[in-house]
């Protein structure tokens, strides 16, 4: 069985954010890699509490038995990023470099959403840059957690260059797209294009993006707009 399962896949399934957990992680991992992990010394993670840091322990020492690969470091990115530890799932990426392993799509993915929940909105900039260059097509997740690192910073000029981009690519934005950009904190004029874009694109606007609007139109005391807008919703 495990010669026909991606390890891709499993960095993308054992992501802590949609429930699995570390310990999921190790034991798919250990299915892959066989006795190459086992024959690390390094303990099992205890249970779904373990942390990054064991995903960093496990990767080093995967990284001094040369049983390191793509999908062990991606597994470990995504750990990081489900602990908003950042800067260690950089310091992944720095490893894989001094090893010569070619980061892919997950692994920049992985970062840029670790960048996103603590607001580095300038490192995740940089990174899909990097990615970029290395020919690597970004997907509607990557984009979206470079709005929103933009958006958690308040650079609301960089998410809506970003929401431009995807419109003339093959990577159309989403609901999420445009919800990102609109809490970035845009004026109530361009939120009101944004949202008119929306309903051109057969998107529908949901909870998010009316309360988005309504607190642009709050901070710029459009009061008689915001009820307008509150009887469209209705």
């Amino acid at each position: 069985l495990a010669a026909h399962v991606s390890p891709d896949a499993i960095a993308t399934y054992c992501n802590p954010n949609r429930g699995t957990s570390w310990y999921q992680m190790w034991r798919l991992l250990n299915l892959i890699h066989g006795p190459k992990l086992l024959g690390l010394g390094y303990p099992c993670p205890q249970g779904p509490s373990a942390e990054w840091a064991q995903a960093l322990g496990l990767l080093n020492a995967a990284m001094a038995s040369a049983a390191a690969d793509v999908a062990l470091c991606n597994a470990v990115c995504t750990t990081c990023e489900a602990g908003q530890e950042w800067r260690q799932a950089v310091e992944v990426l720095r490893k894989m470099q001094e090893i010569a392993l070619q980061p892919d799509l997950i692994t920049f993915s992985a970062i840029i959403s670790a960048c996103e929940a603590d607001g580095e909105w300038a490192f995740a900039l940089q990174t899909l840059q990097d990615m970029q260059r290395r020919k690597l097509t970004p997907n509607v997740i990557t984009y979206n957690a470079t709005i929103a690192a933009c958006g958690a910073g308040g650079i609301w000029l960089h998410a809506v260059r970003l929401l431009k981009a995807m419109a003339d690519t093959l990577c159309p934005p989403d609901v999420v797209s445009y919800n990102s950009v609109l809490a970035s904190g845009l004026g109530w004029q361009m939120s009101l294009q944004l949202l008119q874009e929306m309903r051109i694109r057969k998107l529908v606007a949901d909870a998010l993006s009316y309360n988005s609007l309504m607190e642009a139109m709050d901070r710029a005391w459009q009061w008689r707009a915001a009820v307008i807008l509150l009887t469209e919703m209705q």
